[in-house]
């Protein structure tokens, strides 16, 4: 494989707040049998799953606290092995979505459950410790959750799925507005 492109770590997110970093190399394996990646708790499940090579990452909560975390300072771990805090939630809170943030990133565009999308410059946004809250990205209006997020790098296109629709935006059509400000309509998502 090229070296230049290799990610050479594996994160997983859990919804419980909990991060867990591994070299990808662990999970090499050549049969074609199941593999058990980490330990969850009780209740927990895995949101997303990222390869890197110590990138910067963002995290954002159903009820929209967004927090950019270095992950080049978290211990890699054994595969069976648990993860570490990766953000504090307040109670009834979730993790909604973890994604790279490329380092020529520009903006955040944020989508709540209802459809409500902005986006947001990335100079309004701090990397914070690990285990921290991060910071508000998006108001909610009642019943609402945040659904998910993208780093925007250059202008382009993004697709945005949700259980009955798909949408292409162009992320020029995207409304700016600073993080704490609601979104504008665009799409319903259905509740995972």
């Amino acid at each position: 494989a090229n070296k230049k492109t290799e990610k050479p770590y594996i994160l997983f997110f859990t919804k419980k707040g909990m991060v867990k970093k591994s070299e990808l190399s662990e999970y090499n394996i050549s049969r074609n049998v199941g593999l058990k990646a980490l330990t969850l708790d009780e209740g927990d499940e895995i949101v997303n799953v990222l390869f890197t090579d110590n990138d910067k990452v963002g995290i954002l909560t159903e009820t929209g606290n967004f927090l950019m975390i270095e992950t080049e300072d978290i211990r890699p771990i054994g595969r069976v092995a648990k993860g570490v805090k990766a953000v504090k939630l307040n109670d009834g809170d979730g993790v909604a979505s973890a994604h790279v943030i490329p380092t020529d990133t520009t903006m955040i565009a944020s989508i709540s459950g209802n459809g409500l999308f902005k986006k947001t410059g990335i100079e309004e946004f701090v990397v914070q410790g690990r285990g921290t809250k991060g910071a508000k990205i998006q108001k909610l209006n009642d019943g609402d959750w945040m659904a998910d997020f993208y780093p925007i790098v250059k202008d382009g296109e993004i697709l945005i799925e949700s259980n009955n629709a798909c949408i292409k935006l162009t992320t020029n059509d995207i409304p700016v507005f600073s993080k704490g400000a609601l979104g504008n309509k665009s799409i319903k998502k259905k509740k995972k």
